[in-house]
């Protein structure tokens, strides 16, 4: 760790080069690389690399407001990058495997004709 410690940005440039979940899978390796991943903003770093449309305005209005949501509603500045890079990443992965539909879909269609109070509430 003396070797890797000083040449901290060589440490950082690799993890940031690692997808989500090998970057989720050293920080929990051990208690020296969590506290490295914690101290310099990794995941805050990570999510500024991906997604380059959040910082310089050209990522859709909406998308945007809704990874701002997002991200002031967690607590504490490591965790709120983190979850929001792990849920972007798994959404991408979604999108990528075909487990979505871009096609709009009606009321009727999801919960029936007589579509139940009862089906409705349970959407939520």
């Amino acid at each position: 760790w003396r070797t890797l410690s000083i040449e901290e940005d060589i440490l950082q440039s690799v993890f940031l080069q690692l997808d989500c979940e090998s970057l989720k899978s050293i920080e929990q390796t051990c208690q020296v690389f969590r506290k490295f991943i914690q101290r310099t903003l990794t995941w805050k770093k990570k999510f500024e690399a991906d997604n380059p449309g959040y910082c310089d305005d050209s990522m859709d209005k909406n998308f945007k407001a809704l990874i701002k949501r997002c991200i002031n509603s967690s607590k504490g500045l490591h965790l709120k990058y983190k979850q929001i890079v792990l849920q972007l990443s798994n959404l991408e992965q979604n999108v990528m495997k075909g487990y979505n539909s871009k096609e709009k879909v009606n009321f009727p269609k999801v919960v029936g004709p007589n579509g139940d109070e009862f089906m409705i509430r349970t959407m939520n």
